[in-house]
């Protein structure tokens, strides 16, 4: 499928079971409505520690293109916490990939 085709709008958080070490984590994203710049504006936090800070999807991307973001998280609890947290609108992600960091 299409990332456009597999969002989640106004999911606020995440957890995923994973081993304890160090991760690579790509945060998919497309805005898939006509949003002006300024109307969907969130930041992303992993495991308590803000990695994404106000992002407008339709201001750094545009409407129905494709941005990747990415960040090196260590898990230490077994979880891989994530919160989406919205400034205006609902937050919106189309896939999370998770790669272990090479040792």
């Amino acid at each position: 499928g299409d990332l456009r085709d597999l969002h989640r709008v106004g999911r606020r958080q995440r957890q995923m079971c994973i081993r304890d070490s160090s991760y690579l984590v790509r945060f998919y994203f497309v805005e898939p409505d006509d949003n002006a710049v300024g109307a969907r504006v969130f930041s992303v936090s992993a495991e308590g520690y803000d990695l994404i800070d106000a992002l407008d999807l339709a201001a750094e991307a545009g409407v129905g293109t494709a941005l990747v973001k990415q960040a090196e998280v260590r898990i230490d609890d077994g979880t891989l916490d994530l919160e989406f947290m919205a400034s205006e609108g609902a937050p919106i992600i189309s896939a999370i990939e998770v790669l272990e960091s090479a040792k």
